[in-house]
């Protein structure tokens, strides 16, 4: 057990304060990166630029993520949290409102990047401070909260910001938006941020005779999740790519039907958020609630693709995405299980694991992009990408038990 979490089997009431100020961050920063395909049209009449840049600043958020979060988080293992998330929720809203006053796209692309890719920072550094506000018996139920906050950004970013552009007239009153509630978290951070740091924390956070990458590197069970989890990164970012397209020219669906069927997909993975920490301490055990879903999330993908039927292909849309998310929070809360382990060194795996997943998004528009033209067949292209997940099933069985039952063998 990390020595840094509490020992009291309650959250205090103040640590909801702490952790939902960043979590809305991170719900405003998704709104931002996914409306990306509704605000393109918009962006492109007003700006002026072709597909290729558009694939550029679609990408560019996943990408500097990647490259930025292990540095960070190396960052955030030296400072105080509180102080990381200051400069990074000024630099975010900054950001934003800098992409709303853009007049060319190389000012669009950088200040993008940076509102997308800074968010990086936030999650090694909640790792931190949900070490100090929360007992591990709690722990897997908060990442499930946590996990909850992607989907609905990704929801209000598709769902919501195309009626504010029509409603507002343009791209750059939703990015102004952005930006100004970003820096109003960022002032709400300054006054209430705080940290509550144990005895026990205090000690593991100044052992400087711990390298906590080279620790987190040496540690079987970053690796496993990290090489297994951007199987389920790419073909979730393919299917959100290509399969609206696929389901209007082979499967005869209207775009809206296509729209409402891949809505199920967040839809789903909110639910498994909530739900999947529960299941995991009534089964007792963590292991099958990371490898499972990785040999069958392949099949509902798969459910996906020959049928034309609104309703099958929406109840398979909605499996994939619980699947796709049942598994996070308790991935993410295995980590904190390991015996001894320093809290940066949770710190810094956590943050390799991002880096890894997120080469997974990346790769998932570009890879069934690649296959679809190299084999002239969309289908099969998806096909492919349905198996990606399995490298998660496959590496899952090799990690340590952590679930409730083992916990309560190994304190016999």
């Amino acid at each position: 057990m990390s020595a840094a979490v509490t020992q009291e089997d309650r959250i205090p009431g103040y640590a909801w304060v702490v952790v939902w100020i960043a979590w809305l961050v991170l719900i405003v920063g998704t709104i931002g990166n996914f409306a990306i395909g509704t605000m393109l049209p918009s962006l492109q009449e007003d700006i002026g630029f072709g597909t290729v840049e558009a694939g550029w600043l679609s990408g560019i958020g996943w990408l500097l993520t990647s490259a930025l979060t292990i540095p960070i988080t190396f960052i955030v293992t030296r400072v105080r949290p509180k102080t990381v998330l200051v400069v990074v929720f000024l630099v975010v809203g900054a950001a934003w409102i800098l992409q709303g006053t853009a007049n060319s796209f190389p000012v669009l692309f950088i200040t993008r990047a940076l509102g997308v890719g800074m968010t990086a920072a936030i999650m090694p550094a909640l790792v931190l401070l949900k070490q100090q506000w929360v007992p591990l018996s709690k722990m897997a139920a908060v990442n499930g909260v946590e996990a909850f906050t992607n989907p609905v950004g990704q929801i209000l970013g598709t769902a919501l910001v195309p009626v504010l552009i029509a409603s507002l007239q343009g791209w750059r009153p939703i990015v102004f938006a952005i930006g100004g509630v970003v820096l109003g978290l960022a002032l709400l951070w300054v006054l209430f941020g705080r940290e509550q740091r144990s005895e026990a924390f205090e000690k593991a956070w100044n052992d400087r005779t711990v390298s906590p990458i080279r620790e987190a590197l040496k540690e079987k069970s970053v690796w496993l999740l990290a090489l297994g989890w951007p199987g389920t990164s790419l073909v979730w970012i393919a299917m959100f790519t290509f399969w609206p397209t696929y389901a209007v020219e082979k499967l005869g669906l209207e775009m809206t039907q296509a729209g409402f069927v891949l809505s199920a997909l967040p839809i789903g993975s909110m639910v498994a958020s909530l739900i999947a920490p529960w299941m995991a301490d009534k089964l007792g055990y963590d292991k099958p609630m990371i490898w499972a879903w990785g040999f069958v999330l392949p099949l509902f993908y798969f459910m996906m693709l020959p049928t034309s039927s609104v309703a099958v292909a929406t109840i398979a849309s909605f499996l994939a995405g619980f699947g796709a998310f049942a598994f996070v929070p308790v991935a993410f809360t295995l980590l904190y299980k390991l015996p001894g382990i320093n809290p940066k060194t949770i710190a810094m795996g956590t943050g390799i694991i991002i880096t890894i997943a997120t080469l997974g998004a990346t790769a998932g528009g570009v890879l069934s992009g690649v296959l679809a033209e190299r084999l002239g067949n969309l289908y099969m292209a998806l096909a492919i990408c349905c198996l990606s997940p399995l490298t998660m099933g496959i590496c899952g069985l090799f990690l340590p038990e952590t679930g409730r039952k083992a916990m309560e063998k190994g304190a016999s």
